[in-house]
Protein backbone atom coordinates (compact mmCIF):
# COMPACT_ATOMS: atom_id res chain seq x y z
CA UNK A 1 0.00 0.00 0.00
CA UNK A 2 2.66 2.92 0.83
CA UNK A 3 4.43 1.71 -2.72
CA UNK A 4 1.31 2.57 -4.36
CA UNK A 5 0.86 6.09 -2.57
CA UNK A 6 3.97 7.09 -3.22
CA UNK A 7 3.20 6.39 -6.94
CA UNK A 8 0.54 8.30 -6.88
CA UNK A 9 1.95 11.13 -5.05
CA UNK A 10 4.75 11.03 -7.31
CA UNK A 11 2.19 11.11 -10.71
CA UNK A 12 -0.22 13.79 -9.01
CA UNK A 13 3.11 15.86 -8.15
CA UNK A 14 3.33 16.81 -11.99
CA UNK A 15 0.46 18.80 -11.78
CA UNK A 16 -3.10 18.75 -14.15
CA UNK A 17 -1.12 21.42 -17.10
CA UNK A 18 0.69 18.95 -17.27
CA UNK A 19 -1.08 15.91 -18.02
CA UNK A 20 -3.69 18.28 -20.34
CA UNK A 21 -0.58 18.98 -22.71
CA UNK A 22 -0.56 15.25 -23.13
CA UNK A 23 -4.55 14.88 -23.35
CA UNK A 24 -4.65 18.08 -26.07
CA UNK A 25 -1.76 16.56 -28.34
CA UNK A 26 -3.39 13.31 -28.34
CA UNK A 27 -6.40 14.67 -29.71
CA UNK A 28 -4.76 16.85 -31.98
CA UNK A 29 -3.15 13.79 -33.11
CA UNK A 30 -5.48 11.42 -33.27
CA UNK A 31 -7.67 13.94 -35.29
CA UNK A 32 -4.82 14.35 -37.65
CA UNK A 33 -4.60 10.68 -38.16
CA UNK A 34 -8.32 11.10 -39.21
CA UNK A 35 -7.81 13.88 -41.77
CA UNK A 36 -5.13 12.26 -43.06
CA UNK A 37 -6.74 8.68 -43.58
CA UNK A 38 -6.58 9.22 -47.41
CA UNK A 39 -2.84 9.13 -47.33
CA UNK A 40 -0.95 6.00 -46.81
CA UNK A 41 -0.02 4.62 -43.14
CA UNK A 42 3.45 5.74 -43.11
CA UNK A 43 2.27 9.60 -44.48
CA UNK A 44 -0.78 9.59 -42.41
CA UNK A 45 1.17 9.00 -39.23
CA UNK A 46 4.76 11.56 -40.98
CA UNK A 47 1.85 14.10 -41.22
CA UNK A 48 -0.12 13.26 -37.65
CA UNK A 49 3.32 13.89 -36.11
CA UNK A 50 4.43 17.10 -38.33
CA UNK A 51 1.29 18.97 -37.07
CA UNK A 52 1.33 17.76 -33.47
CA UNK A 53 5.31 18.47 -33.52
CA UNK A 54 4.03 22.25 -34.80
CA UNK A 55 1.57 22.51 -32.25
CA UNK A 56 3.50 21.64 -29.69
CA UNK A 57 6.43 24.02 -30.51
CA UNK A 58 4.09 27.49 -31.28
CA UNK A 59 2.15 26.86 -28.15
CA UNK A 60 4.89 26.13 -25.47
CA UNK A 61 7.33 29.13 -27.92
CA UNK A 62 5.09 31.77 -29.16
CA UNK A 63 2.42 31.43 -26.98
CA UNK A 64 3.86 30.83 -23.70
CA UNK A 65 6.21 33.71 -21.93
CA UNK A 66 8.60 30.80 -21.01
CA UNK A 67 9.16 27.66 -23.39
CA UNK A 68 8.88 25.12 -20.50
CA UNK A 69 10.89 21.55 -21.88
CA UNK A 70 8.47 19.44 -19.59
CA UNK A 71 5.33 20.47 -21.20
CA UNK A 72 6.91 19.76 -24.97
CA UNK A 73 7.90 16.00 -23.66
CA UNK A 74 4.20 15.35 -21.82
CA UNK A 75 3.06 16.53 -25.77
CA UNK A 76 4.89 14.20 -26.67
CA UNK A 77 4.09 11.52 -24.98
CA UNK A 78 0.52 11.90 -25.01
CA UNK A 79 0.85 11.99 -29.57
CA UNK A 80 3.52 9.17 -28.85
CA UNK A 81 0.50 7.21 -27.20
CA UNK A 82 -1.82 7.83 -30.44
CA UNK A 83 1.16 7.04 -32.76
CA UNK A 84 2.17 3.65 -31.31
CA UNK A 85 -1.80 2.54 -30.84
CA UNK A 86 -1.79 3.41 -34.77
CA UNK A 87 1.35 1.47 -35.77
CA UNK A 88 0.01 -1.79 -34.00
CA UNK A 89 -3.34 -1.20 -35.45
CA UNK A 90 -2.27 -0.78 -39.03
CA UNK A 91 0.45 -3.52 -38.55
Amino acid sequence: MRLLSKMFAWLLGWGVDRYSHATIIAIIACAMIVCFCWLPWWANLLASVLVSSAVITVKDCAIDAKADVVDIIFGYIGGAIVWISYIVGVL
